[in-house]
């Protein structure tokens, strides 16, 4: 199946610390952090690398653990965490240009030379449980109320996604706001709602933690999904 008008993102993708930066991070509580949903979306990458193969789509992957560049995040938001605080301006810069900036380029420049209306899917996972309260929702998916293309977009998808697989428990705006600060949220602002999609699909982790067969059963039915929602749309 090939859909060249939706492409993926995966802002935290990894967890990565380039070299220069390994200083930042020799004591154990620092490398255990990077283990954890505070270095990198566990399971994003795993997800998006499933879904464009089973689309034959494009996917954009970060390079570099958010605790040094949110790259969910504009400037100067991506370098809020307390390891970023210990680096010179100069250092930052350098981050900025080598990781964030060439990651939104190229997601950029890929939207922009399609002529037809492009749907964005930005790749994300969320904790089970939030300051001790479990979180109701399998997937979540996020978008900009005011844009009445994306609202429906998202009706069709989850209505698409729930013949798939009844047993998902699905919410629009959850756990996180879709108009919050981030790359979908910016991009909005640059490409009219007439040629851009800006959705954010996030995960409940738990879904990474059943056996292989299972999650890849439910990435599985979040790719077919996503295709024919985004057939019907097309037709509307």
């Amino acid at each position: 199946m090939k859909l060249g008008s939706i492409l993926l993102s995966c802002e935290h993708a990894v967890n990565r610390v380039p070299a220069r930066y390994d200083w930042l991070f020799s004591q154990p509580t620092a490398r255990a952090e990077l283990e954890t949903h505070l270095g990198y979306d566990i399971g994003a990458l795993t997800a998006a690398k499933t879904i464009a193969s089973e689309l034959g789509i494009e996917l954009h992957t970060g390079t570099i653990t958010r605790l040094l560049v949110d790259l969910n995040r504009s400037r100067p938001q991506a370098f809020n965490s307390k390891y970023c605080q210990q680096l010179e301006e100069t250092e930052l810069v350098e981050l900025a240009d080598r990781y964030h900036q060439s990651h939104w380029k190229h997601v950029f420049d890929s939207i922009e030379h399609h002529d037809s209306p492009v749907c964005h899917i930005g790749v994300h996972s969320f904790t089970p449980v939030y300051e001790g309260e479990a979180r109701n929702a399998d997937i979540g998916l996020l978008y900009d109320p005011s844009r009445p293309n994306e609202q429906a977009f998202c009706a069709t998808w989850e209505a698409t996604l729930r013949r798939q697989d009844p047993s998902l428990r699905l919410r629009h705006n959850y756990p996180y706001l879709g108009t919050s600060d981030g790359m979908t949220t910016s991009l909005r602002k640059k490409f009219n709602a007439n040629h851009y999609l800006g959705i954010e699909l996030e995960l409940n982790q738990s879904i990474f933690l059943n056996e292989k067969a299972q999650y890849q059963s439910v990435i599985n039915s979040v790719a077919i999904s996503l295709a024919q929602a985004f057939q019907r749309h097309q037709r509307h």
